[in-house]
Formats: structure tokens, C-alpha cells, sequence
């Protein structure tokens, strides 16, 4: 009973622990073990690399960066102490990454239609499509729609459409339609010829409908 219980306490920490960016079965140091068990500094972790990937996408053949300050904010990171100090070491880098991002992807830059072309979702029984104009103030309007086709000929066929006008901060647009919970919430992430769209939930429209995955622009 004793050994069971031992067992469980060395385990717990697992079984808590949160998505990362790294594996956190091979954590080892205190500070990726706090990121791994802390589900806030897991979420910054998160958007942390999601906006590393998207600046490593717009670096040419041979540029150092970002690679090289990644590597010196990995240093300063793990020099941290308590959860606040890294907490604030994921925010700087953030905004230093989306800060560099900003500078190729403007509103011009990312305007155009992009088309869902991801292997975890069918072209024909899913397909999705946003569109992005530029708007003079450096802002975006997104339009989009996006289908579950169960069976045309029966009309089974549910929907969803995307429609709003938001800021584009390094690359970047924070797509949400209400406040509620069952509010639309979507992430886009631009590269030079790309879209990311994260979608944490499914309230984008009908039943099985799904924005989410990666586009190419047409």
C-alpha cells in the first residue's frame, strides 16, 4: 500500500502536467518543469512557439535570425527563478518576435484568398475559404466560410462564415464574434504565402464545422 502510494506521488506531476512546446516527459530543468506543470506559462509556451514558426517561415536562405536570439532568450529564460520571471520572459519574447513579424506582414502584405489545403481535412467534404482585404487604417477584414458536407444530395450540409473587421499585430489576427461561450474564437497566423488558423473550439458554425488547419493563398 505503502509502494502504491509512493508510486502515485512520483506520478502526479505528470498527470498534471501541461501541453508544451517540448516534451515535458523529458523535462529536467525547474524551469521547464514550472512551464509543464503551470497551465499559464504552458499557454505562453504555446503562443510563444506558434509565433517562433511563424517568423522562422519568413527568414530567407542563410539569415542567423531568429534563430540566434532564440537561442540567447533560451539563456535569459532559464536563468529564471519563479514563475513570474518567466511568465515575463515569454511576454517580452513575444512581443519582440510579432514586433519583427509586423515588419514584413502588413495588411496589404496578408491581403488576398487563402483555400484550406491541410490532409486532416477533406477538400471535398470540408472545404473552407477566407478571404482578407487591407483596410486604410493598417487593419484587416475577414470574411470566410467554411462547409461539412455529410451527404449534398439529402442536404445534410452544415455551415459556417466568418465576418469582421480586426487589428493585425505581427501577423497576426485574434478573430472573435461575441463574448459568450459560444462565441467564434480563432487565431490567424500569416506567413508570405500562408494562413494558420488555430481554433480551440468548435463554435464557428453548424455541427462538424471547423475552420481550422492551414490555407494557401490562391
Amino acid at each position: 500500500m505503502r509502494l502504491q502510494l509512493v508510486l502515485l506521488l512520483l506520478l502526479s506531476p505528470l498527470a498534471s502536467a501541461h501541453a508544451a512546446s517540448f516534451d515535458c516527459a523529458k523535462a529536467t530543468t525547474m524551469v521547464e518543469q514550472l512551464v509543464c506543470t503551470n497551465a499559464a506559462l504552458s499557454d505562453l509556451d504555446d503562443a510563444m512557439a506558434a509565433t517562433y514558426r511563424q517568423a522562422v517561415s519568413l527568414a530567407k536562405p542563410g539569415d542567423s535570425e531568429p534563430k540566434s536570439s532564440q537561442r540567447l532568450w533560451l539563456k535569459r529564460r532559464n536563468a529564471c527563478n519563479d514563475a513570474d520571471c518567466i511568465a515575463a520572459s515569454y511576454q517580452a519574447r513575444i512581443a519582440e518576435l510579432e514586433d519583427a513579424i509586423g515588419q514584413d506582414l502588413g495588411a496589404e502584405t496578408v491581403a488576398g484568398t487563402y483555400t484550406r489545403r491541410d490532409g486532416e481535412y477533406s477538400d471535398e467534404a470540408e472545404p473552407a475559404e477566407i478571404t482578407v482585404r487591407a483596410l486604410p487604417d493598417g487593419r484587416v477584414a475577414i470574411e470566410g466560410e467554411a462547409l461539412w458536407i455529410g451527404n449534398a444530395d439529402t442536404g445534410n450540409v452544415h455551415t459556417g462564415t466568418l465576418d469582421g473587421e480586426f487589428d493585425l499585430r505581427g501577423g497576426r489576427v485574434a478573430y472573435r464574434d461575441g463574448d459568450d461561450e459560444w462565441s467564434c474564437v480563432l487565431t490567424l497566423r500569416f506567413t508570405r504565402d500562408a494562413l494558420e488558423v488555430d481554433e480551440p473550439k468548435s463554435t464557428c458554425g453548424g455541427m462538424n464545422v471547423r475552420f481550422g488547419g492551414r490555407y494557401v493563398k490562391r
